[in-house]
């Protein structure tokens, strides 16, 4: 299956979403934040990347401008998590080239469906 890279702070958030994603057969590489993220992408390929919104350090819109800079991950899928329903966080996550969004808590329909949206079967 694919490999999916986890960017979240929030250590109960990052688990659930790990353990999840690997029981549905993907293997999951995690960071606990944006530059940790980057850090990683340096020297390993990921299918998709779920990235939370709200991190220290460097947010998840700062690492996603970020990684769309750079030409071997421009084009990979990120999916940003939130725990705001506001419209001017997607607007500003989808400027930054978010691909889709999922809403805290995330249930683990929504999270198949969206990552099944945007890796190859």
């Amino acid at each position: 299956m694919a490999t999916i890279l986890v960017v979240e702070d929030h250590p109960v958030t990052q688990l659930v979403l790990s353990k999840r994603l690997r029981n549905s057969g993907h293997e999951v590489v995690t960071a606990n934040s944006g530059r940790e993220a980057l850090a990683h992408l340096a020297h390993s390929p990921v299918d998709l990347i779920i990235s939370d919104i709200s991190m220290p350090e460097m947010d998840g819109l700062d690492f996603l401008r970020r990684m769309r800079t750079n030409e071997a991950t421009r084009n990979v899928p990120v999916i940003i998590l939130t725990n705001s329903v506001l419209d001017q966080h997607r607007l500003a996550a989808s400027a930054a080239g978010a691909n889709g969004f999922l809403e805290k808590p995330v249930s683990s329909w929504e999270l198949e469906a969206i990552v099944k949206q945007f890796l190859p079967v």
